[in-house]
């Protein structure tokens, strides 16, 4: 339960995210433009929220933070359900923004609980893992939404307000932070000195003992390599956020007015791209960070989103495709997030947050008038270009072993 529980707070709030979007234009009958400000609204709130949950975040607090993402999520779910009800059209905008800030004190909640519970060597890892039990409970979430219906679904919409406060309290339970908070600062000791002498793992052992035929041997650790320049990791995240909102900003209206997919049918396609998206992930989990990985997902990257927007191929090519497209999304985010992590020591992770969506303003406000004026084949150019950065970074990027 201490990575599924995570993952479930996740999975809630994306669920809670495709769901407004879907009302907004479904029900509210939002245009392209007005679903763009919609976005723009929520990343506003959301950049100012984060910086709060970054001091947090930064000094371990991951309880309260959750917490405050409970009351968060609630408003928002109360607030939506008065919108399916009454059909009020500014009310979908308080909707949304409390729930941006329900996702930034989850969010960095959950960062701070892996940062402070676990040792440094293990972040990668768990990171990884939270991200693969995401993808599986949304997975499930969705088909099963799908398949009851999103009609009936919304009706009982009571229910899914009771499940998200059964979750939220495991969450409170379970995500608690240590009583002494020194991973982060061991991890900033450590990342100092290896670039003078040799690593420090954990408990600032400066050698290790290896059981070799009976015998104890002393070794020293390998150097580790040094980070990459943040400069150049934001570069890359502004490339990578505003090609994202490029396509995951018009792709509800996209599926629900240009494609004309019933609602049943657009929450089948996501399912069932999580659902890919968890099996590859699976798959490959152990090869995520390694650079020839992350430097295969960006063509890949292309080539699914040329599939779901232009190609024009039926519900099934789109719905494995968006798995794939989850996939290199995956891959490229994580590696970012944890090149970041390496650069900094730990500390910051709100920023990161901050900086991702920050540059995402640009795609959410840019994205709609492109969709609309400009056409699909110009947003595939534009991700293709803002790319190039991604390709650097993965060229620089460095595999290496400890020993």
């Amino acid at each position: 339960m201490r990575l599924l529980t995570p993952a479930m707070l996740i999975s809630l709030l994306n669920l809670l995210d495709l769901l407004i979007n879907i009302v907004a234009v479904r029900i509210i009958g939002m245009s392209i433009i007005e679903l763009s400000l919609l976005n723009f609204a929520w990343t506003i709130v959301f950049v100012f929220f984060v910086k709060i949950a970054n001091r947090l975040g930064d000094q371990g607090i991951a309880r309260l933070q959750i917490i405050l993402g409970l009351i968060g999520v609630l408003g928002s779910e109360i607030s939506l359900m008065i919108v399916v009800e009454n059909r009020e059209y500014w009310l979908i905008y308080a909707s949304y923004m409390v729930h941006a800030i329900a996702y930034s004190f989850t969010r960095i909640g959950v960062n701070a609980y892996v940062l402070e519970n676990f040792q440094s060597s293990e972040w990668s890892s768990i990171f990884k893992k939270i991200s693969r039990n995401t993808l599986l409970f949304d997975a499930v979430l969705l088909i099963s939404i799908s398949r009851i219906t999103i009609g009936l679904f919304l009706h009982g919409f009571e229910f899914f307000i009771g499940i998200t406060l059964l979750i939220y309290f495991l969450g409170v339970l379970k995500l608690k932070e240590p009583v002494f908070k020194i991973e982060r600062i061991l991890n900033r000791i450590e990342r100092n000195i290896s670039t003078v002498i040799t690593s420090v793992h954990g408990y600032l052992n400066l050698t290790s003992f290896e059981n070799f035929n009976g015998s104890f041997i002393p070794y020293y650790r390998m150097l580790q390599p040094a980070a990459i320049s943040i400069r150049l990791i934001v570069i890359g995240l502004l490339g990578f956020k505003i090609g994202n909102e490029f396509l995951f900003t018009p792709l509800p209206y996209h599926f629900i007015k240009t494609l004309r997919f019933d609602l049943n049918q657009v929450f089948q396609i996501y399912g069932i791209g999580k659902i890919v998206a968890f099996i590859l992930y699976t798959l490959f989990q152990g090869a995520i960070t390694r650079k020839i990985v992350f430097l295969a997902s960006i063509p890949l990257r292309l080539l699914t989103v040329y599939v779901i927007l232009v190609s024009g191929l039926d519900e099934s090519a789109i719905a494995v495709s968006l798995g794939f497209l989850y996939l290199a999304n995956s891959i490229i985010d994580s590696n970012l997030y944890l090149q970041y992590v390496e650069s900094t020591g730990g500390y910051g992770t709100g920023t990161y947050s901050l900086l991702s969506e920050a540059s995402s303003l640009i795609g959410v406000l840019t994205s709609g008038f492109v969709y609309s004026v400009y056409g699909l084949t110009a947003l595939l150019t534009l991700v293709a270009l803002l790319s190039t950065p991604k390709i650097v970074l993965a060229l620089r990027k460095k595999d290496y072993e400890l020993y």
